[in-house]
């Protein structure tokens, strides 16, 4: 008798489980996310296959749903699965997506400019952003390429690891909740973005102005960085 079913799979995008030695996180950059989204699909499809002895296949019928950066999964990775003949019935966005470049400025300016501070998860969240635009292996990313990093130079500091972002992510020592005990003095937070991207945030959204890499607002100093924020903005009408 023939049966028909759906089979769930989860994208470990942060790297948190069997992936974490072989793959650089990231988070908020498209190209891994789309990479991790076809990859994820194929392996389903092996294994469904190999674990049932042939006789139970996984058809290219997919339904996305994401929470957060989760969202931008569902939208990044359902365009990439129709790539690959993958048909996308249904595509749930929860909690966003909402536009990389306009959170990182609207943390940075509660902070600075409100005087809100942030919680040391927030702080931790915004470390892995600037590492993900500062990973020196991404040389997909104009940024990286120009050598603007996210992060300022007192966060790469490669002899001391309270200070060396990079290490954290990126490193074999470190897990992710043991850097919150490196993120609770919010006058330290707000040094992560390195002082040229800091300013343009203040500036633009002191201005009331919504998107920090509007041309008129763009420098030589932060050109680069704001090509990779264009690189990897929304495909859809921004949530925030």
């Amino acid at each position: 008798t023939a049966a028909a079913g759906g089979i769930g799979m989860i994208f470990d995008y942060l790297g948190t489980g069997e992936t974490v030695a072989a793959y650089d996180r990231s988070w908020g950059i498209r190209l891994p996310v789309q990479q991790g989204s076809v990859v994820t699909w194929k392996v389903v499809q092996e294994y469904t296959s190999q674990a049932t002895g042939g006789c139970t296949t996984l058809n290219d019928v997919a339904f996305l749903s994401g929470y957060s950066l989760g969202a931008h999964h569902a939208m990044w990775g359902s365009l990439a699965l129709q790539e690959i003949g993958v048909e996308v019935v249904q595509a749930f966005v929860h909690a966003g997506p909402f536009d990389i470049e306009s959170l990182a400025a609207f943390s940075y300016f509660q902070q600075a400019v409100l005087g809100v501070q942030g919680t040391p998860e927030g702080a931790r969240l915004m470390s892995l952003l600037a590492v993900s635009y500062s990973n020196p292996a991404a040389t997909y990313m104009p940024n990286v390429e120009s050598g603007q990093f996210y992060i300022s130079e007192a966060w790469r500091n490669e002899t001391d690891i309270t200070r060396n972002i990079p290490e954290w992510w990126f490193g074999d020592e470190l897990q992710g909740e043991d850097v919150i005990g490196f993120l609770t003095d919010p006058e330290e937070v707000l040094t992560i973005p390195n002082p040229d991207i800091a300013q343009l945030f203040v500036e633009t959204l002191e201005e009331q102005r919504g998107r920090p890499c509007d041309e008129e607002w763009v420098t030589d100093e932060t050109e680069f960085l704001c090509q990779a924020f264009r690189q990897n903005a929304d495909v859809y009408p921004l949530i925030f």
